[in-house]
């Protein structure tokens, strides 16, 4: 177990250096752990195999590197990443200035990850709240991915077997889904169930929601408040 432990400032010598880093670890649970102010990644996992990560609170973290993510997993099979906190992720005040911005993530599955069970988490203005590449069969449902600083992206490279459902997405300026292998192009054949999710954006129309599911519900959830935070929803929520 790693558990219940406060870990902030990390990378202020060696912005290198990840919160919590494994490397060939099998059914290990990390919970409860409150991560904030770091460089790099709150948790940097290569080859974790039937784990957990859950409950943990993240902010402040990717503050100076790139193409990496709060919760950064390479090479890993069958983990649960559920009911996370997520909170200023990247460069989130830079308005889009900041080009490392687009691949400063939340989490990030990256090469050879599968079948992962993603759901649960809260990410609160992170541009970037999920990144899948060269990786297949995982589950993403049940998460709220809010931003109220710049464009909302989620972004898939080369993936299959993907399933994306039940999850909110809202922004007050853009949102969109990029795929690098066609882009643009949601109905893919890569995502085999993209049902049931809420995507809002404050811009609409065309340049508001680009590349969106065609069979997403386009409509504001109705979030009791975003400044305090409080994403219960009001009467006549979709």
């Amino acid at each position: 177990f790693i558990s219940n432990n406060v870990i902030h400032l990390i990378g202020n010598i060696c912005y290198q250096s990840p919160a919590i880093e494994l490397s060939y670890a099998d059914s290990i649970v990390i919970t409860h752990n409150n991560i904030f102010d770091c460089q790099m990644a709150g948790i940097d996992a290569h080859e974790l195999d039937r784990s957990s990560i859950t409950y943990n609170s993240f902010s402040n973290c990717m503050q100076v590197l790139r193409d990496h993510g709060a919760i950064y997993i390479t090479h890993s099979t069958n983990d649960i990443i559920a009911g996370n906190l997520f909170q200023h992720i990247g460069g989130y005040a830079n308005a889009g200035t900041d080009d490392r911005d687009w691949f400063r993530h939340a989490i990030y599955c990256d090469n050879d990850t599968s079948g992962h069970q993603i759901y649960n988490n809260l990410t609160f203005d992170v541009p970037r709240p999920i990144m899948l590449n060269d990786c297949d069969s995982h589950v993403i449902t049940n998460n709220v991915f809010i931003d109220t600083s710049g464009i909302v992206k989620l972004h898939l490279s080369n993936v299959t077997n993907i399933v994306f459902t039940k999850n909110i997405i809202y922004s007050t300026t853009n949102l969109y889904v990029d795929y690098a292998i066609n882009s643009y192009d949601v109905d893919n054949n890569s995502v085999v169930n993209w049902s049931s999710n809420i995507l809002y954006s404050a811009v609409g129309g065309y340049f508001g929601l680009t590349g969106i599911p065609t069979n997403a519900v386009r409509s504001d959830p109705k979030f009791v408040s975003l400044s305090p935070l409080n994403p219960s929803f009001e009467a006549g929520s979709p």
